[in-house]
């Protein structure tokens, strides 16, 4: 795999699904293989990621892959327009496209 496994949720604005159905989140590198039926399954290191990019981890959101968000997350979301103002307000944190160093 080119990335990491993915094993949290994106909060914001990547449209992936709540965690227990991130296959990676509930499921061992070997059990994933198995049920997708291949004889081999790897996945890229979160450093190899980072590395390739030539940036500071700092610099990105990796949540995602290691279930540590930089914001805090509210427990539900009960709305279209609550995730909206959460992504609106977790979108101030970042400078540029970077992360910001107040968050």
């Amino acid at each position: 795999m080119s990335s990491p496994p993915i094993i949290g949720s994106c909060h914001y604005g990547i449209d992936t699904p709540n965690r227990e159905r991130l296959i990676a989140y509930k499921h061992s590198v070997e059990e994933v293989r198995e049920y997708i039926g291949v004889d081999s399954l790897a996945y890229q290191t979160l450093g190899g990621l980072v590395d390739a990019t030539g940036l500071p981890a700092s610099d990105f959101c990796l949540a995602c892959f290691t279930g540590t968000y930089p914001t805090a997350q509210p427990s539900d979301f009960k709305t279209r327009s609550d995730v909206r103002r959460h992504v609106d307000i977790s979108a101030q944190a970042y400078d540029g496209g970077r992360m910001s160093s107040s968050v």
